[in-house]
């Protein structure tokens, strides 16, 4: 967690993409992106539709995207599973910080 309070699960490098776990997965997004405005960033946004519409006309592409959403969706619920069993020992250590 950051001095935010936010979890970083990592950085979109250049070329990098975001957002397409909720849209293929069909499920609502769980998170959160920001940008430092320290750093010069180019955005190209589509909409769910837009994004979906494109996956539909290349399926072998649709189909790479989807398997590589699955595996980081797995990959960011196992990193939240550690988070919390590290929170919950610390509690169980010290149950005054729970307060």
């Amino acid at each position: 967690m950051n001095k935010n309070g936010m979890y970083e699960y990592g950085l979109v490098q250049e070329c990098g993409y975001f957002g397409d776990i909720s849209i293929l997965m069909g499920q609502p997004s769980e998170y959160s992106y920001f940008n430092n405005p320290q750093t010069d960033t180019a955005l190209l946004a589509l909409d769910a539709k837009q994004f979906t519409e494109i996956c539909d006309c290349h399926p072998i592409a649709k189909e790479i995207l989807t398997t590589r959403a699955r595996q980081r969706r797995e990959m960011f619920e196992n990193y939240k599973t550690v988070i919390l069993l590290k929170y919950m020992r610390a509690i169980t250590k010290n149950p005054l910080i729970a307060l």
